[in-house]
């Protein structure tokens, strides 16, 4: 107990010690998981040089920077000044407030609420559980079960993000079906400006996608489809789903099928 408390005092002056990255020179990319927040990442990357990072703890494994006073966001690499950073998260409004985590420019992304639990039941039960193909263990009992304990926890992270101001919703239905005009458009909201040509990051984003779907890879994209819920969605299960958030599902533009 004394070890962990003198480690958290002898870090934090060090912590204060990180490059602080000014306002205009990030931006914040918010989802629940399994929205496309990733693939996302990986696009501003390219288009905009967009350097990728994650408040901590991270996934990442490159330099710490601070966020006004007190946020700790480590970097994909080495943190470049001169460059935008775009830092991923999965956090609720209420722990993005907890940690105090300076306001700025969202990207908030949304998707079919179908989609990320089928997305994320494979996520946890699959790779997480190595076991890359669990598809040919799909259990409608299992998934009931998955949905009960999930659908909230998407309900209430998605609710909290939707009134924010100065954030831009993005669905991930409208990036595969107009890929470059969304891509302007995030462009156009955050102000930086362009290294890649739309056509260059699409062709490698969204043409060769498939090429990428190799080893680690799999964590984070599985099949990347619209609509991929139709394959595994039973009516039982259906009902369930629009029991817990079929007013958000209207609320962000999804047909009742």
């Amino acid at each position: 107990m004394i070890r962990s408390v003198i480690k958290k005092l002898s870090f934090f002056p060090k912590a204060m010690n990180c490059a602080l990255v000014p306002a205009d020179m990030f931006f914040y990319i918010i989802s629940y998981p399994r929205s496309g927040n990733t693939w996302v990442v990986n696009s501003l990357r390219d288009y905009l040089g967009a350097q990728r990072g994650e408040v901590l703890p991270s996934v990442y494994n490159g330099d710490i920077v601070r966020l006004g006073k007190t946020t700790l966001v480590k970097v994909a690499g080495s943190f470049d000044r001169t460059l935008p950073l775009g830092v991923k998260s999965h956090m609720s409004r209420n722990e993005f407030m907890r940690k105090k985590c300076p306001e700025n420019r969202m990207i908030c992304l949304l998707r079919d609420g179908r989609d990320v639990m089928i997305s994320e039941y494979f996520y946890l039960f699959g790779f997480k559980a190595q076991d890359f193909y669990k598809v040919v263990h799909f259990s409608n009992e299992q998934f009931s079960e998955f949905l009960e304990n999930r659908l909230k926890l998407y309900l209430d992270n998605v609710k909290s993000w939707l009134t924010i101001k100065n954030a831009l919703l993005v669905r991930y239905e409208d990036l595969h079906e107009n890929y470059i005009s969304e891509l302007k458009r995030i462009r156009d909201f955050l102000n930086f400006r362009q290294i890649m040509d739309e056509k260059e990051v699409k062709k490698k984003n969204v043409d060769d996608f498939r090429s990428i779907l190799k080893g680690d890879n799999l964590a984070f994209y599985r099949k990347g489809i619209v609509g991929d819920w139709k394959n595994y969605f039973d009516e039982k299960n259906l009902k369930l789903y629009f029991s817990i958030v079929g007013h958000l599902h209207q609320e962000l533009g999804y047909e009742i099928d």
